[in-house]
């Protein structure tokens, strides 16, 4: 492959990435979220780009697109590629839709090129991963995993909406969720993906080979107290849900800055009645933990706990703590991470394999197949932010591994 040739698979990559972004709520950054109008404007899109290209497309039950290459060796057996089309609120432009449209170029250059591939290939589309509207990831490839449980139908929207409402409206079934899950032969699953670290781009490499991903689980904690006028109860006699919140994340967050390999982020904080004169009487936040070792995950959640209970009780306050998704850590198959640093090596790029600090739709996907990952430099290692940004060149040389690694991929 040429560097030209390669130049121009990175180049239209970047353009029909900067294409799909305006399929956004307006505001900074990228808005899409699942099962909006954003989410099936951009499937018109990306079903135009999938059918120019002779691509057989179908949007299933839960939402997601797949399109299917028939390879000319009359196979059954399957490689998927793909990711996510959701963002989070005011997120990037490569976030999941990368890891669509990357592999759908390198698909197409194989059929345009008349490359053989002795697999048939799906380009799956997942209309969630992030988990912005219902309070759980990874909707889209649980499906395809066959993973999806009846529950989840109950989760609510931020408009108060079940999710099986909301996927009616969208024009899908949801009682035939169960009949979406893969049936073919799955002999792999790929995965390309900005890194939404600084790991690469400190090595100064384009790519990096994910040899496993972070567990994560996510909580939500509710404390109640009393609310009261802020001029006239004094501070020793107050029961004050927020102040118990603040204290317990800062109490967890100092402890976890005493040992290694974990972390715990508070991202969505309310106080209640959100009044500048009244003492909060409720506080409800979250917690998202991650690590590679399950066990320490769930010792932490039990320090938390106690951390809780602690502060409580010292406070005249009570409190729940509810799991609300719990993703294990993965490790990404041998046989795909050999492959990939195979044909990371043949474009002459230095091979560096590395964990993921992020979730990602791999990890439902290896309850059917061997999974993987490719790893694309982003700048500062900036992500879910409208400042996200990858390169033309390192489109390039991803394009070009992954071409690679669907001409000599092996089971």
């Amino acid at each position: 492959m040429s560097i030209k040739l390669l130049m121009q698979l990175g180049k239209e990559t970047y353009q029909v990435l900067e294409e799909l972004s305006k399929y956004s709520k307006e505001g900074p950054g990228v808005t899409r979220l699942y099962l909006t109008e954003e989410h099936k404007a951009a499937y018109s899109y990306l079903e135009k780009l999938m059918t120019d290209i002779g691509l057989t497309v179908e949007v299933d039950n839960i939402g997601n697109m797949i399109g299917t290459y028939t390879s000319p060796e009359k196979t059954n057996k399957t490689i998927v590629l793909g990711s996510h089309q959701d963002t989070v609120r005011n997120g990037g432009k490569y976030d999941g839709a990368m890891g669509v449209i990357l592999p759908l170029i390198a698909l197409k250059h194989c059929i345009q090129n008349n490359i053989p591939l002795k697999y048939n290939v799906k380009i799956a589309s997942f209309g969630d991963e992030e988990g912005v509207r219902f309070a759980t990831t990874y909707l889209g490839s649980k499906v395809l995993a066959g993973t999806f449980t009846s529950d989840l139908l109950d989760r609510k929207s931020e408009y108060g909406n079940t999710l099986k409402e909301e996927l009616i409206s969208f024009g899908l079934d949801p009682n035939k969720i169960p009949e979406d899950k893969l049936t073919d032969d799955i002999v792999g699953y790929l995965e390309v993906h900005i890194e939404q670290g600084p790991v690469l781009q400190h090595k100064n490499l384009a790519v990096g080979v994910v040899n496993a991903i972070q567990g994560s689980h996510r909580y939500t904690i509710n404390i109640n107290g009393m609310a009261g006028h802020a001029g006239t109860i004094p501070m020793p006699l107050r029961k004050d849900a927020g102040v118990g919140a603040s204290e317990s994340m800062v109490e967890l967050t100092r402890y976890l800055e005493t040992i290694e390999n974990i972390v715990a982020t508070f991202g969505i904080v309310e106080f209640l009645p959100g009044s500048i004169n009244v003492i909060p009487g409720e506080a409800n936040f979250t917690m998202d933990i991650r690590s590679l070792d399950e066990k320490l995950i769930k010792d932490t959640v039990t320090k938390f706990d106690q951390i809780l209970r602690d502060v409580c009780n010292k406070r005249g306050l009570t409190y729940t703590l509810t799991n609300t998704n719990e993703a294990p850590p993965t490790t990404c198959s041998d046989t795909i991470i050999k492959q990939l640093e195979t044909s990371v090596a043949n474009v002459g790029s230095d091979v560096f394999t590395f964990p993921s600090g992020a979730g990602h739709d791999a990890q439902e996907m290896k309850n059917i197949t061997d999974m993987g990952m490719l790893f694309v430099r982003c700048k500062d290692g900036i992500s879910h932010n409208p400042l996200e940004s990858v390169t033309e060149n390192d489109l390039d040389i991803a394009a070009k591994v992954v071409v690679d690694f669907l001409k000599n991929y092996q089971v």
